[in-house]
């Protein structure tokens, strides 16, 4: 069904409203089926319920991953006007799309970042995938969404590549939150970001849909944090393969956002001793 919507569907723009009240998403119909087909109350329902939970007003936090603003629209809400969010688009018409739903949204609190984040920083290739050309990643292998409805073809051009180390020192953001979703290059932002996981210690919400995701349970592990699936509401442990997570850092695992997080996913409220180690 989503590869003939494609094929049929004009490449127009519909306003649709968004799950805070007085906020709105200006979507493709061609490119964005995922936002619109089921409404947006229905897209990634337990990742808005573990965000909202984890976020305070005032809060400095990075979307990375920011596509046309599903997340940033509703971070810039919910920082209020003390807090500020980074929001990390490499594609050039989801980014055009995403200013236009910033713009119309009053989101004033909100910087676009335009480059992808990887390991290291410089000039690097950057697949779009065919089907949609909604979503991309870093290199030339096939997106998430390509191998769901597609038919194996990406196009290839360059972007600029930050880590997150540096776009926070770059924008002197000391983030509390962080969430990614970069279509299988989850382990390489993280593999960027390892002063800010050891310094500024944000909660973080993550897809890891791709080959590294073993990785990432590993990485985070190292670091000291505690993982949830946000689909099933267990704590990950080192086999899993979850789609989505959200990682608190351990000491603060008896604080008030973790617990917030931990009622709003339906986890827990007390989690045993960690068995990630090293």
């Amino acid at each position: 069904m989503a590869r003939m919507a494609r094929r049929i569907l004009p490449g127009t723009t519909i306003r649709l409203a968004h799950v805070e009240p007085g906020v709105s998403l200006k979507v493709n119909l061609r490119r964005h089926v995922m936002f619109w087909s089921q409404g947006l109350a229905r897209f990634e329902p337990s990742t808005v319920r573990a965000i909202r939970a984890a976020i305070r007003e005032g809060d400095a936090v990075l979307d990375v991953g920011a596509n046309i603003g599903f997340f940033s629209t509703l971070l810039s809400r919910w920082v209020g006007d003390g807090g500020r969010v980074l929001a990390v688009e490499p594609e050039v018409e989801n980014r055009g799309l995403l200013r236009a739903n910033l713009d119309s949204n009053g989101c004033g609190n909100v910087t676009i970042c335009e480059c992808a984040i990887g390991a290291a920083p410089g000039i690097a290739e950057f697949s779009i995938d065919a089907a949609t050309g909604a979503t991309g990643r870093l290199g030339t292998e096939l997106t998430a969404s390509e191998l769901a409805v597609g038919t194996g073809k990406v196009q290839v051009v360059e972007t600029r590549v930050e880590t997150l180390d540096s776009l926070c020192e770059v924008y002197q953001v000391t983030p509390s939150f962080i969430k990614i979703d970069i279509e299988g290059d989850e382990i390489k932002a993280l593999e960027g970001a390892t002063r800010i996981l050891r310094t500024a210690r944000p909660v973080i919400v993550s897809e890891l849909s791709g080959l590294g995701g073993a990785e990432v349970i590993q990485l985070l592990s190292r670091e000291k944090y505690r993982m949830w699936d946000l689909e099933s509401s267990q704590i990950v442990g080192p086999e899993d393969r979850p789609f989505m997570i959200v990682a608190i850092p351990e000491e603060q695992e008896q604080g008030e956002r973790a617990r917030n997080i931990k009622e709003a996913i339906g986890a827990e409220s007390t989690s045993p001793a960690s068995f990630l180690q090293g």
